[in-house]
C-alpha cells in the first residue's frame, strides 16, 4: 500500500503474495526485489513494504503420499516442494473429522502446470483435488491467485486431498494449511460412556463401581482449547482397587490428600450399598404387607354385608314380634312321656257307663312344631 500526495492519487493497494511466494515460500532464506520480481505492479508510487511471515518447522509439514493425518491442524505440501514435483499417479492425504466438525483448508501457494480450457471447463494435466465424503469440492491447477486462496470449508466426515502429475517438472508444487474448527470427538473408554460432546466441552463417565485411573473419579470433563485440542485425555476405567494398585505401581507413594479422597469415596460407596439399598427394600416390604392386610379386611367386610342382606330377605318376622325384642331360645326335651294323661283332655271327654272307655290317642309331639317356632324366633 502506498500513496503519492504530489500526484494527487488515492491510496493504492496491491497483493504481492504471488511474487513473494515464487521467491521465498518454502525457503529457509531468500532475496526479494520488488522491481525485478514484480514488474507488472500497478502501484508505482513511493512507499514502504511491510512483510509479515512465519517460519514452519519442516517436521510439521506432511509431504509424503498416501498417509492418514490425525492432527487437528498442520501443513500439507507436494513431494519436493518448493524446488520441484515428481511424476505421481495417485498421491493422497486422508483427514477424518467428527460429525458436524468443520474443517478449513487454505491454499497458501501453488505452482502447477496450467490447465487447458475446453468447452467452458478447465482440464488439468497436473491437478490438486479435494474430496469430502467422495464429493468433489475443489479441482484446480496452475498458479494460486486471490480467488483460489479462498478457504475451503468442510462440514465433517472423510476428507481426501489428491495430487496427480503426468511428468517431472521443476515447479514448486503446492502448499496448503488445514485446521479443524472444534475438537475431535474422543472415543469413550471400555466400561465407560460419553455423556455429551460439543465444540467447547465433553463429559465422560465410568460405569457403576469404576473410576478413571488418573483422577479416581467416575466423571471426566474436558475443555476444548483454541478450538483445536482437548486439555486432557480419556484414561481407562478401573475398579477402585485396581486404580489404586495402578497408581501405586506408577508412583512412589500416595500423598495424604489423595488418600483422603479415596477413603471418602469408599465410605460413600459402602453407605449406599450396605445401608440405603437394604433400608429401601425393608420399607417397601412393610408397605406391601400393610396394603395386603387392608385389602383382605375390605374383602371380608364386603362378604359379611352381602350375607346379612341375603338372610334378611329369606326370613319373615310376625307383626306381633317387636323389632327390638330379643329372640328367645326354645329348649325342646329329648324324651317325651307317653303314659301321663292330660287333665284338660279328660274334662272335655264324655263318659258313657255302658260302653268301655276308648283309648286316648297319643298326644302330638311338640317336636314337630319346634322347627316352626325356631324359624319365627330367628
Amino acid at each position: 500500500m502506498c500513496a503519492d500526495i504530489k500526484d494527487g492519487r488515492e491510496t493504492c493497494t496491491e497483493d504481492l503474495r504471488t511474487s513473494i511466494n515464487k521467491r521465498c515460500s518454502g525457503m529457509s532464506h531468500c532475496h526479494y526485489n520488488l522491481t525485478e520480481d514484480h514488474p507488472d505492479r500497478e502501484c508505482r508510487c513511493k512507499g514502504v513494504i511491510v512483510l509479515r511471515y512465519s517460519c514452519v518447522p519442516e517436521k510439521k509439514i506432511d509431504k509424503f503420499c498416501n498417509i492418514k493425518i490425525t492432527g487437528t491442524s498442520g501443513y500439507i505440501s507436494s513431494p519436493g516442494y518448493p524446488r520441484f514435483y515428481p511424476k505421481v499417479s495417485n498421491c493422497t492425504w486422508n483427514l477424518e473429522s467428527s460429525v458436524k466438525q468443520e474443517m478449513k483448508i487454505t491454499l497458501l501457494d501453488m505452482d502447477l502446470r496450467p490447465g487447458i480450457q475446453t468447452k467452458g471447463k478447465e482440464l488439468c494435466p497436473d491437478s490438486l483435488v479435494i474430496l469430502e465424503n467422495s464429493h468433489k469440492v475443489l479441482y484446480t491447477c496452475g498458479q494460486a491467485d486471490e480467488k483460489k486462496r479462498i478457504p475451503v470449508l468442510t462440514t465433517g466426515g472423510q476428507v481426501q486431498i489428491t495430487f496427480k502429475s503426468n511428468e517431472f517438472l521443476p515447479s514448486r508444487g503446492f502448499l496448503l494449511y488445514y485446521k479443524f474448527n472444534g475438537c475431535q470427538k474422543l472415543p469413550p473408554p471400555r466400561l465407560g460412556y460419553l455423556v455429551y460432546s460439543n465444540n467447547r466441552s465433553a463429559m465422560y463417565m465410568c460405569c457403576k463401581g469404576h473410576v478413571f485411573n488418573d483422577t479416581l473419579s467416575n466423571s471426566l470433563l474436558l475443555q476444548c482449547v483454541d478450538g483445536t485440542y482437548w486439555n486432557g485425555t480419556v484414561s481407562q476405567c478401573l475398579t477402585v482397587k485396581e486404580a489404586l494398585r495402578y497408581r501405586n505401581n506408577n508412583t512412589d507413594d500416595l500423598d495424604g490428600h489423595e488418600a483422603d479422597v479415596v477413603e471418602v469415596y469408599l465410605r460413600k460407596y459402602k453407605y449406599i450399598e450396605e445401608i440405603l439399598i437394604p433400608a429401601a427394600c425393608v420399607v417397601g416390604l412393610v408397605f406391601g404387607n400393610v396394603a395386603i392386610i387392608l385389602l383382605i379386611q375390605k374383602i371380608r367386610k364386603k362378604r359379611k354385608t352381602s350375607s346379612s342382606h341375603h338372610n334378611g330377605r329369606s326370613t319373615s318376622v310376625p307383626p306381633s314380634v317387636s323389632s327390638t325384642q330379643v329372640p328367645q331360645t326354645l329348649h325342646v326335651p329329648q324324651t317325651i312321656p307317653t303314659e301321663p294323661t292330660v287333665p284338660n283332655v279328660q274334662k272335655h271327654t264324655v263318659v258313657t257307663p255302658a260302653a268301655p272307655k276308648p283309648p286316648l290317642p297319643p298326644p302330638l309331639p311338640i317336636v314337630k312344631q319346634a322347627p316352626r317356632v325356631l324359624m319365627t324366633d330367628l
